[in-house]
């Protein structure tokens, strides 16, 4: 079991709660022991939950089925999804979170993000990171934007025969906006959807 202690946190506004708990133990007469005791039940309790709900995820008898998409262009466990379009359509590389699957921009028949920019007259390009393999899992933020991602926004250009317009989602947003900075002959009029604008600033 874990001690508690009002001496633990090291941060100040984690001592001055720390020393709030104190205070209020010692005035209500309760041990320390027993509100560490009650804290790790709590905690106990609530990752049994969270593990209750991946596991009843994982067990969902649903399996995506769509048709599948040519390949443009791999590298490990990364592909570069070609969705289609019109003849000469804008080329638009499509960038996904690296935390979900991408299969969320292309979820199920009449819900795709990306088969529906297609029949409105774009060509999306979706680079797919896939499962890391024994290759990703050593990589670092600047080898997937600097090393996979630019190279995969290389055979995009070499696919539209010139500059193409970038789309991240999520985190994928943040990685468009630093592949931008590093092509921006190559990288045009790069957007994001869903994607976090700051994380400092006490929520301003």
């Amino acid at each position: 079991m874990t001690s508690w202690s009002a001496d633990s946190p090291r941060s100040s506004a984690g001592r001055r709660e720390a020393a709030r708990i104190a205070a209020g133990l010692a005035a209500g007469g309760h041990p320390p022991e027993a509100f560490a005791a009650a804290v790790e039940r709590r905690l106990r309790a609530r990752e049994a939950d969270l593990l209750h709900g991946i596991l009843a995820y994982r067990r969902h008898p649903f399996r995506r089925a769509m048709p599948p998409v040519p390949v443009a262009w791999a590298e490990g466990g990364s592909r570069l999804l070609d969705h289609g379009g019109p003849p000469g359509a804008p080329v638009l590389l499509v960038i996904p979170s690296l935390v979900n699957g991408a299969e969320v921009l292309d979820l199920l028949p009449g819900a795709s993000m990306l088969r529906h920019l297609a029949g409105a007259g774009v060509r999306p390009l979706l680079l797919d990171w896939g499962a890391p393999g024994a290759l990703e899992r050593g990589f670092s933020l600047t080898d997937y934007v600097a090393g996979r991602l630019e190279r995969a926004l290389v055979a995009a250009v070499g696919l539209a025969g010139g500059p193409v317009v970038l789309a991240g989602y999520c985190l994928g947003g943040m990685l468009g906006l630093a592949l931008a900075q590093r092509r921006p002959g190559s990288a045009a009029r790069p957007g994001t959807a869903g994607h976090a604008l700051g994380f400092l600033g006490g929520g301003r």
